[in-house]
């Protein structure tokens, strides 16, 4: 709504001076104090660029688990503009793609990559080692970029 038709609406209320200064201040203010803690716009942190690959053992094989297998990009560090992303291997071909906050694609940047493989729902057994599974431990690591696109992971068997 323009400044103008603001105006006459609010001069046809027959608000007061006061009331008008506040009610103005309140149109101007408050879209600007939304924006600025982050709602409106995308809400992913960045441009996502397509993420895919593949996860399999070392011998060629594909990690299944009857319960769920996912892989994960967590930042190397968290901050301001910096998403996880995730995806779900293919059980016959041990292919993913990433998604961030259900979009397709991953922020580019560096990561720590975790595999997590469950097996036996409710038990939840660990069909990776357990190395891949914990932040701390995984050798996993990757940049995504506008040049590396496609990650090719063998891992060992547990």
């Amino acid at each position: 709504m323009s400044r103008c038709a603001l105006l006459m609406v609010l001069g046809a209320m027959r608000i007061s001076g006061r009331r008008l200064a506040l009610c103005v201040t309140l149109c101007v203010a408050l879209p600007l104090v939304l924006v600025a803690a982050g709602c409106g716009g995308d809400g992913v942190g960045g441009p996502l660029i397509k993420v895919t690959g593949t996860v399999k053992f070392e011998d060629g094989s594909i990690p299944q688990g009857d319960y769920s297998a996912q892989v994960s990009f967590e930042p190397v560090e968290f901050g301001p503009g910096t998403q996880v992303a995730q995806g779900d291997i293919d059980p016959q071909t041990g292919a993913f793609t990433l998604l961030t906050k259900n979009e397709e694609g991953a922020i580019a940047g560096k990561y720590i990559v975790l595999v997590q493989v469950f097996d036996g729902y409710p038990d939840q057994k660990l069909a990776v080692p357990e190395q891949y599974t914990i932040r701390e431990a995984s050798p996993l690591r990757e940049t995504v970029s506008a040049t590396k696109t496609t990650f090719d992971f063998s891992i060992e068997k547990p």
